[in-house]
């Protein structure tokens, strides 16, 4: 008996319904079971196909009109022509979705959308957003141009970048402070390239920064971080995920004299009481700014420092050793030394 048959069984009606099988792959069995299921109110819906073949849903998914949840992976999105968005979604996630239509408008139809996630999704060249109700949003994937309006409610965001040759024609640091009310914020590195020292306006009410596969040798994604955390009074934690820089960057020392010249700014953070520095290799580029944030961070409570399970123990010693000479702004300053399966065993 398939899965379709065992949903004909039921009477009354079918409020959540979620199938994910490792391997399934499109059939017009899904189909039918969308089609009863949209005669059923369903308010639920979750479909993850194999990602080795798209599925194009069916034109009845588009009059689950009661939908709050909706979950998809490796389908293709095409609704027809005249439709008006899922008027009370809630919260939508796509992984690897094909669109065919223009986001922008699509997500304007949903003006009760509270939780975004985008995840290698084709078409979606534009990040284009108008939603007044939106709390979350994840986005991993490429893009050349970025607009959000209409967002008060925007409080955590997510913005992982897949490298590619596109051109990007939007300003990462302006787009920022359309957020008012954005309190977590994680990019990627590929996001860290403007030079601009502060922001436009403030970030008040940013408290947890989380940087991914920085190069702490490269100039623009330090002088990046440092002009994120100068617009962030109000910053309670800081998390950083290295990641190993090729020959050619670490020779360059770009971020070390960075580093030397902010020292002689007046950059102070007096809110910040926690840093992770995650895949931490104890280059001099990177123990340049464990220094530099022990000589500016006056509040500091906590940092921990994970090493890779590649350094050798020998190396992981040499490292803390530096480290722990380092002149420390805040008495109360606790450096903890971990290696990854340490820290993925506390975690």
């Amino acid at each position: 008996m398939t899965i379709y048959e065992v949903a004909l069984l039921h009477r009354g009606p079918i409020h959540s319904f979620w199938l994910a099988i490792p391997g399934l792959k499109s059939c017009p069995e899904i189909d039918r079971l969308i089609l009863f299921l949209s005669r059923k109110g369903i308010q639920d819906f979750m479909l993850s196909l194999s990602s080795a073949e798209y599925h194009k849903l069916p034109s009845y998914i588009y009059s689950c009109l009661h939908l709050r949840r909706l979950v998809l992976g490796s389908c293709i999105f095409k609704p027809p022509s005249g439709f008006k968005g899922f008027r009370i979604l809630v919260d939508l996630r796509f992984k690897q979705v094909q669109f065919t239509l223009e986001f922008k408008s699509f997500i304007s139809n949903c003006p009760l959308l509270e939780r975004l996630v985008l995840v290698l999704c084709t078409g979606i060249s534009c990040l284009e957003i108008n939603a007044p109700n939106l709390e979350f949003l994840h986005y991993h994937g490429i893009f050349i141009s970025m607009h959000f309006e209409n967002v008060p409610r925007l409080a955590t965001v997510m913005l992982y970048e897949n490298p590619n040759g596109y051109p990007r024609f939007v300003s990462v640091t302006n787009f920022l402070t359309s957020l008012p009310a954005m309190e977590e914020l994680m990019v990627n590195s590929n996001f860290l390239k403007d030079e601009s020292k502060r922001l436009p306006s403030p970030l008040n009410h940013l408290k947890v920064l989380k940087v991914a596969e920085l190069c702490f040798a490269v100039a623009k994604e330090v002088s990046s971080v440092l002009a994120l955390l100068r617009s962030s009074p109000n910053m309670r934690k800081l998390t950083i995920q290295g990641f190993p820089c090729n020959e050619a960057n670490l020779n360059s020392y770009q971020g070390i004299e960075l580093l030397e010249a902010e020292k002689q700014s007046k950059f102070c953070l007096n809110q910040l009481q926690k840093v992770v520095l995650l895949n931490f290799y104890g280059s001099r580029s990177e123990l340049e700014f464990v220094k530099f944030l022990l000589a500016k961070l006056c509040t500091l409570k906590e940092m921990y420092i994970q090493f890779p399970t590649v350094l050798s123990a020998q190396n992981q010693m040499k490292t803390s050793e530096e480290v722990v000479r380092f002149p420390r702004a805040s008495a109360k300053a606790e450096i903890i030394f971990e290696d990854r399966i340490q820290w993925q065993t506390r975690i």
